[in-house]
């Protein structure tokens, strides 16, 4: 049994005339030719759907992160000390050694 299966398609005109074209100047055969530019489309296809499903991963992520520094920020305010500034530990720096 073969695992090729033979396929009947309707092209236009001038697209199978370009077929034909490449065919003849590679030295392959029109199924050689529509096969790898099938090949191709479905290679390209599943790369924009994985990039796609990540970018949705990703939007997910990002309102995820959202939503927790909404509901954390107000608590770490209060339990955390202030922040301190480059200029407060400088004037802190200048004022320890007088």
């Amino acid at each position: 049994m073969s695992s090729t299966a033979k396929l009947a398609i309707s092209l236009p005109r001038s697209l199978l005339g370009d077929v034909d074209e490449v065919s003849m100047e590679t030295h392959r055969s029109r199924s050689a030719i529509i096969r790898e530019a099938v090949e191709r489309f479905l290679t390209e296809y599943e790369e924009r759907r994985s990039l796609q499903k990540a970018a949705a991963v990703y939007e997910a992520i990002a309102e995820e992160d959202g939503r927790l520094h909404r509901v954390f920020s107000p608590v770490s305010a209060e339990t955390l000390p202030a922040y301190d500034t480059g200029e407060e530990v400088s004037r802190r720096a200048r004022a320890a050694k007088r």
